[in-house]
């Protein structure tokens, strides 16, 4: 039994595929950044313009990579969004590049829910 129509399957692969280019290829850094903080997935850019592989940054934590002057109002923003007080925000805050040097980013957050309103996880862009 077929559960999904060869139109609707290559339909899904050219959605996924499109996904993957913008993704992989988008000027800005993308990142999917668990409700721990921890890091899920990164694309190319904001490895290049933190100097770190996907590898290592993967599993870091977004407070690891934020300078400790900048940590407390991004942490009190994504707060906010976890209590539905805010769907995204915008902050002027420095990440550290993986030499140590503070390199000041905008970072743009939005929260992903569940079709319950649970928070599953947020979107993250950063433009150096």
């Amino acid at each position: 039994m077929t559960l999904v129509s060869d139109g609707a399957a290559d339909s899904l692969q050219e959605s996924a595929a499109r996904f993957r280019s913008i993704y992989e290829h988008a000027a800005v850094g993308i990142t999917q950044v668990a409700m721990d903080g921890r890091l899920l997935m990164v694309n190319p850019a904001i490895c290049q313009m933190l100097g770190y592989t996907e590898a290592e940054l993967l599993g870091k934590t977004f407070s690891e990579l934020t300078h400790p002057d900048n940590r407390g109002p991004e942490q009190s923003l994504v707060e906010a969004m976890v209590r539905g007080e805010r769907k995204s925000f915008e902050i002027e805050t420095r990440r550290l590049h993986r030499d140590g040097t503070p390199l000041w980013v905008q970072v743009t957050s939005a929260l992903v829910q569940d079709e319950e309103g649970r928070p599953l996880y947020r979107i993250s862009t950063v433009q150096d």
